[in-house]
């Protein structure tokens, strides 16, 4: 088995070899095959076996259509695709064999893009090849045509066996979208039989376009296909749908995306009044409108992730039930799924584009006008991944439920779902929180004129810090003020005269750096005292402003007036990022603020008041490696982290001072260049793998001066999506236990998996907000060591698609994994000291509200 998935993944030897006509139509073995040249491709029909393989059962046997005519309704369908590079397109017609209706491609008309030997193995697997109709698995061909319903994949590898009996064959043609279609008489409105299309990556949307003009011209049709086909990636413009939802419903959607920052997309279904398969319409439902966090427009397409696209774009055409996922309430009740990753393409028609979007949770609402019983419809949400358990999830919906109140005048709503909360053991438990969190709510506004500027004199004002010193901007520091106090407080611990000016210095250095207008504070929290207990304030402080706005200048006033404890005694007291970095020696950051519930950062939602977003703070260490304070770092714009990073970095060189994790460059001499050429050579194949989305390498470094023995330097050798390389460095401490990679070098068999990454804290994985914003959430890493670098270690991390809840999913992917391991990486062992052929042990860890 694990060589038939290795195979796949890497395609049957020669299946992409081209060969004439007469090869083709040789290797089919199949007498009186007529064939046809066309713009794109080749067409082949049965001209003379017609009566031998009862092609006119494929319509009611009364029907007073000649064979001839039937024939050439399928031949034309095919002549349809004429802009595809490369595709199989097939018919399957239903046949009676001993007894029972079966569905058989023998006899019946195809097309291929190219004449391509892959081609050629698969159609001769097909011939081979008979499916059943009845209520069990039966394939996508037969669920097709069972359903009466179009299934598709824009990846037909995330397929298993037992879903498609022929995913082996069909992944060997080098194809990769996948669709099956009913095909019905418009008269007649009987299915009589199933298209299936293999395309080399064009989507559904663009494939049923180019079927459409064939399927009307025969008479013919299939469920859910536009009068006017849209093409989904043409044009810049919002989609414009013919059965809008209500406005109040549009400006619901918009607000909510603009105040609830958990909210990843939300969709609107309603009742399909087209359907040529349901004799009640209520039951199925069609998408006429959608919004995504990114851009925030209704109906937009100017969104830059291409899966999320992808998946936009399979919501028109995949229709979805009333009591199957997610809609699982037949009642009309609202409904709820922690991941609908965890359902098959059976239960769920979107199910392997929702696993390529890395879509998780989401809840679905029922909508009633309160005048028209007729009028009703679901709104469906997808909540971006963030950690379980938490009071920002009763906050979130209670949020959302305020704002559905405001806007929906017209229409009631099944409220049960704003009462479910997670718990251990049953997932969720009804409670009480309605009337809740209101001072939550009223903080989480934004604040009105955050981007309006202060004077200068107003601003020393509002911060009632009349004599604060300053240098405004100039020629070299553009938009940049720096302030300070002349004056040392007698709190502070390291109250001397010249770590106050090196302080000042690194500031001053920070501020000649930067040279773009931005919204953004950067300040110290240096170590003092209170109450005879140590703590970090920044009140007396240097800080640098990248503008006078009145948010910045409301967060700044709401720091100074905090204290962060940090003797052993401060677990109680209030916490936030500089208490945990100057306590662990380790540097934070976030990308979104909200990731953070309040509980991990006491100034949350002050800093979500006036629109910050982005985060990081770096422990600061004076000449003797003693950690002195925090420089923490906040801003609005997303793409200020690098520069940032590059800027401090810059600054640190100009002091005495420096940081655990910013100014290191070690040089590693141990490396080996034939152990990079084999990992490179890996990787180059672990994109083709179908359930990995992205992965990485991380190597150590032996020679790196850490202030921690439980600390080792690690370099990312490689990385296969630049998506994410974002994330703040390629150089990093990483501390043993903690972290991905930290949690695979302190496991006793060096191989690690998880399928509920966004479970784990920012303190027991650092870079858990990056996790949760690029939705990863279920990792696979292996530490390995090769024979070419002794003792050097490298750890290989996979961040897999979302995928159904069952080990068999992590299964299929390490059958494919492990014959790319074994057969390039060739100096390679597992660190525990077993063979990549061995039988190896992986350490799973599973939280208690996954599934």
């Amino acid at each position: 088995m694990a060589q038939d998935e290795f195979s796949t993944m890497m395609g049957w030897e020669g299946s992409d070899e081209r060969c004439s006509i007469s090869e083709f139509e040789e290797y089919l073995q199949t007498p009186n095959l007529s064939s046809k040249e066309k713009r794109s491709g080749w067409a082949f029909w049965y001209p003379r076996l017609l009566e031998e393989y009862d092609f006119a059962q494929l319509v009611q046997q009364n029907s007073n259509v000649c064979e001839e005519d039937e024939r050439e309704k399928i031949k034309s369908v095919l002549e349809a695709l004429t802009s595809i590079d490369e595709y199989i397109v097939q018919f399957w017609g239903k046949k009676v064999v001993a007894g029972q209706n079966c569905l058989t491609t023998v006899g019946q008309p195809f097309a291929v893009g190219s004449l391509r030997k892959g081609y050629c193995w698969y159609r001769k697997h097909c011939e081979d090849q008979q499916y059943i109709v009845k209520e069990e698995e039966v394939g996508s061909v037969g669920r097709a045509f069972l359903n009466m319903k179009v299934e598709s994949s824009p990846d037909l590898r995330l397929y298993s066996i037992q879903e498609f009996p022929l995913r082996n064959q069909a992944a060997s043609t080098g194809l990769g979208a996948y669709l099956a279609m009913p095909v019905f008489d418009l008269l007649k409105k009987e299915c009589y039989g199933v298209l299936e299309v293999l395309s080399g990556g064009i989507g559904v949307a663009e494939t049923f376009s180019l079927l459409d003009h064939g399927l009307k011209e025969a008479g013919l049709r299939s469920t859910h296909i536009h009068s006017s086909p849209i093409n989904f990636f043409n044009g810049s413009e919002p989609l414009e749908y013919t059965h809008q939802p209500e406005s109040e419903i549009v400006k619901m959607m918009e607000s909510a995306m603009e105040t609830v920052p958990q909210l990843h997309t939300v969709q609107v279904w309603t009742p399909c009044n087209q359907c040529v398969t349901t004799t009640n319409t209520l039951t199925c439902l069609e998408r006429t409108a959608f919004i995504h966090f990114k851009d925030k427009k209704i109906n937009s397409r100017m969104i830059k992730d291409w899966w999320m696209l992808r998946f936009l774009e399979a919501c028109e055409f995949h229709h979805l039930q009333i009591g199957r996922p997610p809609l699982m309430s037949v009642n009309r009740r609202s409904s709820f799924c922690r991941s609908i990753c965890d359902f098959s393409i059976c239960e769920y028609p979107l199910a392997h584009y929702a696993q390529k979007a890395r879509l998780s949770f989401c809840f679905v609402i029922h909508l009633q006008n309160i005048y028209d019983s007729n009028n009703h419809c679901f709104l469906e949400f997808f909540v971006q991944p963030s950690s379980t358990g938490d009071a920002c999830d009763a906050f979130f919906l209670h949020l959302l439920l305020r704002i559905m109140e405001m806007e929906l005048k017209n229409f009631k709503f099944d409220e049960s779902i704003f009462e479910l909360r997670k718990t251990s053991a049953l997932g969720y438990e009804y409670v009480e929180w309605k009337h809740q969190h209101s001072e939550e709510v009223k903080m989480l506004t934004v604040m009105k004129g955050h981007t309006e500027e202060y004077s200068l004199s107003d601003f020393k004002i509002y911060l009632q810090m009349p004599d604060l010193s300053c240098l405004p901007p100039c020629e070299e520091r553009r938009h940049v003020w720096l302030f300070w106090r002349e004056e040392i407080s007698d709190n502070e611990v390291h109250n001397n005269r010249g770590l106050q000016e090196e302080i000042r210095k690194l500031m001053m250095a920070i501020t000649s750096n930067w040279v773009w207008r931005s919204c953004s504070l950067v300040q110290f929290w240096a170590l003092g005292m209170n109450e005879s207990r140590p703590c970090l304030q920044t009140s007396h402080q240097p800080f640098a402003l990248g503008s006078l706005y009145k948010g910045l200048a409301y967060f700044r006033k709401q720091c100074m007036e905090r204290r962060y404890f940090v003797d052993d005694g401060a677990a109680g007291d209030e916490v936030g990022p500089p208490q945990r970095v100057f306590q662990s020696g380790h540097q934070e950051s976030t990308p979104d603020l909200h990731l953070y519930s309040t509980t991990e950062f006491s100034l949350r939602d002050h800093g979500l008041h006036c629109c910050l977003k982005r985060y990081i703070a770096y422990p600061i260490l004076d000449q003797h490696k003693k950690c002195i304070g925090v420089l923490e770092c906040v801003g609005v714009d997303d793409d200020d982290d690098y520069n940032m990073i590059c800027i401090i970095r810059k600054a640190l060189t100009a002091t005495s001072l420096s940081s655990t994790h910013i100014n290191f460059k070690p040089t590693n001499t141990d490396r080996s260049q034939l152990a990079e050429i084999e990992i490179h050579r890996a990787v180059q194949l672990f994109r083709k793998i179908p359930q990995l989305f992205h992965d990485d390498v991380w190597v150590t470094y032996n020679k790196c001066e850490s202030i921690s023995s439980n600390i080792c330097c690690m370099e990312r050798l490689e990385c296969t999506n630049t998506v994410l390389l974002d994330w703040p460095n390629n150089f990093r401490h990483v501390q043993t236990g903690k972290g991905i990679v930290g949690l695979v070098l302190a496991s006793e068999n060096k191989l690690w998996f998880c399928r509920n990454l966004c479970d784990f804290s920012i303190v027991e994985q650092p870079l858990s907000h990056y996790l949760q914003r690029d939705r990863l959430d279920v990792c696979f890493a292996i530490c390995l060591q090769s024979s070419h670098t002794g003792n050097l270690l490298y750890v290989l991390q996979f961040f897999l698609h979302q995928g159904p809840a069952k080990f068999e999913y992590l299964s299929s992917f390490l059958r494919i994994l492990f014959p790319i391991l074994k057969k390039e990486l060739t100096s390679f062992k597992v660190a525990s000291g077993q063979q990549l052929g061995d039988d190896l042990v992986v350490d799973v860890i599973e939280f208690p509200q996954g599934n």
